[in-house]
């Protein structure tokens, strides 16, 4: 990623990807997805594209210079700690 200066994710809804936005966005790249429901915790964060050719070149010719702050949103909701937080709190649900 740090040589990157940008990340496209082409996954579909069935598919996984979601922990490669995250590290993208903890490197405060910017991020282009493919139109897809399950990315709902970067709303507003990564630009959305047509699973087209020329509409994600456009995109990422769009992004090639942008700079992005996602690092501090990622640590605050997505780190290991909020993660394991979040474990604890549905196990305790349960017991």
């Amino acid at each position: 990623y740090a040589a990157s200066r940008v990340c496209v994710i082409t996954s579909e809804s069935y598919g996984g990807s979601q922990r490669t936005v995250l590290e993208a966005m903890a490197m405060n790249l910017p991020v282009i997805i493919t139109v897809s429901d399950k990315f709902d915790f970067a709303d507003g964060l990564v630009d959305v594209s047509e699973p087209l050719i020329q509409t994600l070149r456009e995109t990422i010719e769009q992004n090639l210079n942008k700079q992005r702050q996602t690092r501090d949103y990622i640590i605050t909701n997505w780190s290991e700690y909020t993660y394991a937080d979040s474990l604890e709190k549905g196990l305790n649900e349960i017991i």
